[in-house]
């Protein structure tokens, strides 16, 4: 926080592990942190961002869900996991920095990504 100014606040323990408040063009921003430290023996995929808990009619228990949940104010909203696994080649796009124009919403990757992740949680939307 020293060393960039437009980080306001930490939150630890408060909505997700983490919240960061940033502020940009005098507005504050809000960025979700989910750590994550499990051996399930795999890399991360969608589908185990998207797995629900007991069901598939479990909505809202997946991690995508249980962030986008947070999704409920009028600033703007992001989302980090922070992981000790890799990730699969179909999650590589989320290691780039959010400008990059590989992660831009018209992108071949970005929207393959997008329409995995529909399928599996079609029936949820964040407020």
């Amino acid at each position: 926080m020293l060393e960039t100014p437009s980080l306001l606040e930490v939150w630890c323990e408060a909505q997700d592990d983490v919240t960061l408040v940033w502020v940009k063009n005098d507005k504050e921003e809000f960025e979700f942190v989910q750590v994550k430290d499990v051996q399930f023996g795999s890399f991360w995929s969608i589908a185990k961002l998207c797995e629900r808990k007991n069901n598939k009619e479990n909505i809202g228990t997946s991690i995508i869900e249980r962030s986008l949940a947070y999704d409920r104010g009028i600033e703007p909203c992001y989302f980090r996991l922070v992981t000790s696994l890799p990730i699969n080649d179909d999650l590589k796009i989320l290691e780039l920095p959010l400008g990059n124009p590989t992660r831009s919403i018209t992108e071949k990757d970005y929207l393959s990504l997008e329409a995995e992740i529909i399928k599996k949680i079609s029936d949820f939307q964040s407020e």
